[in-house]
C-alpha cells in the first residue's frame, strides 16, 4: 500500500537514569551470557523502541519495571507515532482524571492510549500502577499477558481449552494467565528459562523484554496511516482511500472509534479523515483499527425544512426545494449536528417552514443549519450560479465559504441599487 507508515517508528523509553545513544553493531555488553539476546536488542535500538546508557552499554540483567514495560509495547501498537496524534489526544483528555492519580510521568500518554484501545482496563490500573506497583519489577507472567493483548489475540489465547505446557512449574502459573502464557509459547514469543521451567514469577530484564518486543512487532507488524475516505461500502465491509485505486477491506473484528467511543460502521462516511492500522503478515493485511479523526461537509443544499421521522435510530428529514417545490427524504448521521442561531439543539428545536443548509459527507447529512428569518453576509464572492435558482459563494469566514443557497420565487436582485434581472 502507498501510504502505510511503519509502525516501528518510535522514541525511545524516557526512564530518567536512561539517555538514549546511537544505535550500534553492539552494545559493549551484550555479549558472553546475553550473547543470545544481541540481534534483539540490536534490533529494537535500532528501530528506537529501547536504548542505552551513555557509557555505551545496554545492561541487560537489569529488570524491566511495570510502567517501562507497558509504556514499550504501547509504542509497540503506535502510541508515539505520529500518524496517531491526534487518537492519543483523545485518549489523554478521555483518561486524563482517571490517570492523575497514578503519577505516570513519562508513560501517561502511553497508558492513556493502552486504556483507550482496551489493552488494559480501569480496573486494572491498581493491580499494575498503584503506589510503588508501577516501578516494582514486571514478573514474567504479566509479560505474557501484556504480549497476548498487544498482539490483539487475548480472545484467541481464551478459546484454548487442552492447554498442555512442558514446563515443570506450571503449577506456580496464576490461573488467569496460564492461557496467556499457553499462547505467548505456542507463538515462539516466549520460552522457558533454560530449566524446564516458565519461572513465571521472575522478574523480566532488559535483555528478555527486547527479544519479547522484536518477536512481536514482527509478528503482529502493525502500521499507521492516516488518510481520507472516498468512498464506503459497509454491505461489503469495504472502504476505498484517497490516492489509492483498490478498496481495502475491513472485518467484523476491526474496531471503530469515533470521538472515544467504539462506534458501528454505519459511521463511516465519505469526506472523513481518519487512521489506519493495519497488521500484516506474509498472506495477509487486516485493517484492525479505523479511527474518524474529523467529519468534513463534502457538499450543501439549502431547503425549506418541513419536519423529520426516526426508525430504527436512523434519523430522515423531510425539506422542500424552494425552487421547484418538491420534497425529497434526506437520511442523517446519527452525530448529525443541528445548529440554531448558532447553538447546537436538539432537530426538535427546528421549526416547520424554515429555511436550512443541509451539509453532506457524501450522502449523508451530517449538518443541519438553521437559517435566522434575516440574515446579511457581507463581502461573499459569486462563485457559482444555477439556472434552477442557486448561488454558491466564497467567503473569508469559513461559515459561509462554500455555501450553496437557494433563493425563493419572489427574491429581489439589485445591483449598483437599482433593480436587477436575474439574467
Amino acid at each position: 500500500m502507498k501510504k502505510i507508515i511503519s509502525a516501528l517508528i518510535a522514541v525511545a523509553t524516557a526512564v530518567s537514569t536512561m539517555v538514549p545513544v546511537m544505535a550500534k553493531d553492539t552494545f559493549s555488553d551484550v555479549n558472553g551470557n546475553y550473547a543470545w539476546a544481541k540481534e534483539y536488542v540490536e534490533d529494537m535500538a535500532e528501530r528506537g523502541l529501547i536504548s542505552g546508557y551513555t557509557d555505551g552499554t545496554y545492561r541487560p540483567g537489569i529488570d524491566v519495571s511495570r510502567m517501562d514495560a507497558f509504556s514499550l509495547f504501547a509504542r509497540l501498537l503506535g502510541s508515539n507515532n505520529e500518524a496517531n496524534e491526534e487518537v492519543v489526544g483523545v485518549a489523554k483528555k478521555e483518561y486524563e482524571s482517571v490517570l492523575k492519580d497514578y503519577k505516570l510521568t513519562y508513560a501517561e500518554d502511553d497508558i492513556a492510549f493502552l486504556l483507550y484501545r482496551g489493552i488494559i482496563t480501569e480496573k486494572e490500573l491498581d493491580k499494575y500502577f498503584a503506589g510503588t506497583k508501577k516501578t516494582e519489577a514486571m514478573p514474567r507472567y504479566e509479560a505474557a499477558i501484556l504480549i497476548t493483548k498487544a498482539m490483539l489475540a487475548e480472545d484467541e489465547a481464551g478459546n484454548e481449552v487442552l492447554i498442555d505446557m512442558d514446563y515443570t512449574d506450571v503449577s506456580e502459573i496464576p490461573k488467569e494467565a496460564k492461557q496467556y502464557v499457553y499462547y505467548v509459547t505456542q507463538k515462539g514469543i516466549m520460552s522457558g528459562t533454560g530449566d524446564e521451567k516458565f519461572s513465571p514469577n521472575t522478574p523480566v530484564q532488559r535483555g528478555q523484554i527486547a527479544v519479547m518486543l522484536s518477536k512481536t512487532a514482527n509478528s503482529a507488524n502493525y502500521y499507521f496511516e492516516v488518510t481520507k475516505l472516498e468512498d464506503v461500502d459497509p454491505d461489503a465491509n469495504n472502504i476505498k482511500i484517497s490516492d489509492y485505486d483498490a478498496e481495502i477491506g475491513y472485518s467484523k473484528d476491526t474496531v471503530i472509534f469515533k470521538d472515544g467511543e467504539i462506534v458501528e460502521d454505519s459511521e463511516l462516511l465519505p469526506g472523513q479523515t481518519v487512521v489506519l492500522t493495519y497488521s500484516e503478515s506474509d498472506s495477509d493485511v487486516r485493517v484492525v483499527y479505523i479511527d474518524i479523526v474529523a467529519t468534513e461537509v463534502t457538499d450543501t443544499l439549502a431547503v425549506i425544512y418541513k419536519g423529520y421521522s426516526s426508525s430504527g435510530g436512523t434519523l430522515t428529514v423531510s425539506a422542500e426545494d424552494p425552487v421547484t417545490g418538491d420534497t425529497a427524504q434526506y437520511e442523517c448521521s446519527p452525530n448529525a449536528i443541528i445548529t440554531i442561531g448558532g447553538e447546537v439543539l436538539n432537530i426538535n428545536k427546528v421549526k416547520a417552514a424554515e429555511y436550512v443548509t443541509l451539509g453532506f459527507a457524501g450522502d449523508v447529512v451530517i449538518e443541519i443549519t438553521s437559517l435566522s428569518k434575516t440574515q446579511t453576509i457581507r463581502n461573499a464572492k459569486l462563485t457559482g450560479i444555477s439556472p434552477e435558482g442557486k448561488i454558491t459563494i466564497s467567503h473569508e469566514d469559513k461559515e459561509y465559504d462554500g455555501m450553496t443557497y437557494a433563493f425563493s420565487r419572489d427574491v429581489n436582485f439589485t445591483k449598483d441599487g437599482d433593480v436587477a434581472e436575474f439574467s
